[in-house]
């Protein structure tokens, strides 16, 4: 299984985000980083051989505790 959310959108649906209004720049560069790794992720592990059945959204859930362990 892919990550897809939020992959073919800029930041619709986030108009009204207190975050995007405050900091808009930081905002979009926040959603082109993320959707960039979600293709990257989606890439790499498209043809990995693996028993686990959602192999993406493993490793985007690693990425994220690493990342959360180094703030």
């Amino acid at each position: 299984m892919k990550i897809s959310k939020y992959l073919n959108e800029d930041s619709k649906g986030f108009e009204n985000d207190v975050r995007m209004k405050k900091y808009p720049e930081l905002e979009k560069l926040a959603m082109k980083l993320a959707r960039d790794l979600g293709y990257e992720i989606n890439r790499k592990t498209e043809n990995l051989k693996s028993d686990m059945p959602y192999k993406a959204q493993y490793v985007l859930e690693r990425i994220i505790d690493i990342l959360q362990d180094a703030v």
